[in-house]
């Protein structure tokens, strides 16, 4: 078993920690539909599936849950329903079920090729629309929704083809944000069932009184931009709302969301912004221009459970490690969570197309594992998020979900075989995807390699102003 080498991250420990339950919600099925997402470039989540496979990370999993759904009812119990009806009615009417993978999920072909130059079978992959539907309709059978509507004529759509009316459909797609960023794509449906359903399904697995500590992963969830009414940012449906609400149901009284993406949490906090049992915490880039253009500390100080951390260009690994340690560990604690909320995007990563923060994959997993660690009997769910460099995505979810399995339930891991900081990928069905980056794990980590360094624009005086906003000192 190859674990990657780093010294262990801190965090506090306890026997309720060593105990911990892992769940996760990953599947070649899972990935393949979840990269059908324009933003995904085809490849992210099913790179970062191989990748935890081929680590053997899957083995220390308490449950792996393969087949997420939900359905339009699940969806609808925060967003409007006329605007669900619209994406799903639209997008149906664009689907071609016969239609390839290859061209829009073009690394399946590299799992083809490697299994017949190694005689091994990586054959999971699908090859086609068809094989996909085939197999989610295998088990997606609790409603009629669940397989794929026919194509339906505009008319019946709401949205009519005539020259006269075209401009009124743009307007109407418009208004619900599906353009631009969040276009209609095909099988749109299906990706916001499975890609919605595999972070429901985390919380169907927990419990408010359970008596061991219990952390739950969707690498794939964490659309924070969506609105109740409208798609932004590459966001359809808000998983993240869904999931908090669902939690409220089950008993969770207090919750603490905490947001690591590069972008302002901007939906997730007006869901919740007058809320007094859940806590949303957001640090993010503030800069003109930079979307979504929101989440200062002004607009924090109106609602008694929002804290914005709004950060500069530049931002790197020991000032996000103080911001952790003395505002948001601070926060969190003093809202008594029972549960934590953490939407890991990692657009801020050095290496991201971004290019606005240089934050490490050592750096950002050492910050939130220390925030998962932060209330010993507190439950905690991880997602995604953003991040556009499908390669340096896949070994960040690697590395991340290798030191909560180190952290939280070392007692029980395998730690004797370590490979040095500097070492080769190890062999699976997409290796030849990181051919250009020497197949090198920490590739993105070493000086000159990859993009050079930033001025950090963020000062330390910084942190004491957000402490004595939020009244931490």
């Amino acid at each position: 078993m190859l674990f990657l080498n780093f010294s262990p991250v801190e965090a506090p420990r306890s026997p309720f920690e060593k105990m911990a339950h892992f769940t996760i919600s990953s599947s070649p099925f899972q990935s393949q539909v979840c990269d059908l997402l324009p933003c995904n470039d085809t490849s992210k989540s099913t790179l970062t599936h191989a990748l935890l496979r081929a680590y053997n990370l899957f083995d220390h999993f308490d449950e792996i849950i393969e087949r997420p759904s939900c359905t339009e009812r699940d969806i609808t119990r925060y967003h409007d329903e006329s605007f669900i009806k619209l994406i799903m009615s639209s997008a149906a009417s664009e689907a071609n079920e016969d239609e390839e993978l290859t061209g829009r999920d073009g690394v399946t072909s590299f799992a083809r090729e490697f299994a017949c130059s190694n005689d091994e079978n990586y054959l999971s992959w699908f090859e086609n629309m068809q094989e996909i539907y085939a197999y989610w309709n295998s088990y997606a059978n609790f409603n009629n929704n669940a397989h794929r509507q026919p194509k339906e004529s505009h008319a019946r759509l709401n949205l009519t083809t005539s020259t006269r009316q075209k401009d009124q459909n743009a307007s109407k797609l418009e208004t619900y944000g599906l353009m631009y960023d969040c276009p209609i794509f095909p099988d749109l449906p299906l990706y916001l069932k499975v890609s919605t359903g595999a972070t429901l399904s985390l919380a169907s697995r927990i419990f408010a009184k359970s008596p061991t500590k219990m952390i739950l992963i969707n690498w794939d969830g964490g659309r924070h931009h969506a609105f109740r009414s409208k798609a932004s940012g590459f966001c359809y449906v808000n998983d993240i709302v869904l999931l908090i609400l669902a939690l409220r149901r089950k008993g969770f009284r207090r919750i603490s969301y905490i947001d690591f993406d590069l972008h302002h949490g901007d939906a997730v906090e007006k869901a919740f912004e007058h809320s007094d049992n859940v806590q949303t915490i957001s640090l993010h880039l503030y800069e003109p221009g930079f979307f979504p253009g929101t989440g200062t500390v002004e607009s924090a100080l109106n609602h008694r459970s929002v804290v914005n951390i709004p950060l500069l260009h530049g931002l790197d690994d020991t000032f996000l490690l103080n911001v952790v340690q003395e505002v948001i560990i601070p926060c969190v604690r003093r809202h008594n969570s029972e549960i934590l909320v953490l939407q890991c995007g990692a657009d801020g990563l050095k290496g991201d197309k971004y290019d606005e923060w240089q934050l490490t994959i050592k750096g950002m997993t050492k910050a939130i594992v220390k925030v998962a660690g932060s209330m010993q009997n507190c439950h905690v769910i991880l997602l995604g998020g953003g991040g556009y460099n499908p390669r340096l995505m896949s070994r960040f979810y690697t590395y991340l979900t290798m030191e909560l399995l180190k952290t939280f339930k070392g007692s029980q891991i395998n730690l004797d075989s370590l490979v040095e900081i500097d070492d080769i990928l190890p062999d699976h069905e997409f290796i030849d995807q990181y051919r250009d980056e020497y197949f090198k794990f920490w590739i993105y980590e070493m000086d000159g390699e990859k993009g050079k360094k930033l001025k950090n624009h963020n000062e330390m005086s910084y942190i004491n102003e957000l402490m004595n906003a939020y009244k931490l000192i």
